[in-house]
């Protein structure tokens, strides 16, 4: 009896492994790599180190742009937008007084320049099913990174793109916070 199963053994696992590399492409095709995971991962260190909870930046191509973030033990918020008077930015900046910048752009950004991110576990923007999910709030647009393009009430292609240019635009207000976080270690 054990011999008669062994051949409907062999051709299943054939059969599976003829048609697992026709699943493969899609899976990946669905979650592409974060750019923003390992910089978020290198933020949270650089602060954890030196026992910094916030961060914050002027960005260099727009003057009048800044960047923020505050680190609480596994999440990473991050706010960005444009300030109008910004010598008074730069003057907390100077003084490593973040988490009053970090204030400031969350209750005093142009309201149509502001972002803020909620990276949950400060692990890069992911879509992910763990809840609580990373979002990404543009005005007063809200867009979770559950995967759940139909409740974000766009199509699939519209979704990821959303996700891989929050993405992208987050990994650079990281580089820039990294970029100060050295900066504020160094002096």
């Amino acid at each position: 009896m054990f011999r008669a199963s062994r051949p409907c053994l062999t051709a299943a696992l054939l059969a599976a492994l003829v048609t697992a590399p026709a699943f493969a492409p899609s899976m990946t095709a669905q979650e592409p790599t974060s750019k923003s995971a390992a910089l978020a991962k290198e933020l949270v260190s650089l602060l954890s180190s030196n026992e910094l909870t916030s961060i914050a930046a002027r960005d260099p191509i727009e003057r009048d742009r800044f960047i923020a973030a505050l680190f609480y033990p596994g999440q990473l918020m991050v706010v960005t937008g444009k300030y109008t008077v910004p010598v008074l930015l730069d003057e907390k900046i100077s003084f490593d007084k973040y988490m009053d910048v970090y204030v400031e752009l969350n209750g005093a950004a142009v309201p149509e320049s502001k972002i803020f991110i909620e990276d949950q576990f400060a692990d890069g923007l992911l879509t992910t099913n763990q809840t609580p999910f990373d979002s990404w709030i543009v005005g007063d647009r809200v867009t979770l990174f559950d995967g759940n393009h139909r409740k974000a009430k766009m199509s699939r292609d519209e979704y990821r793109k959303l996700v891989a240019d929050a993405d992208e635009q987050y990994a650079k207000m990281l580089e820039l916070l990294i970029a100060q976080a050295k900066e504020a270690i160094k002096g």
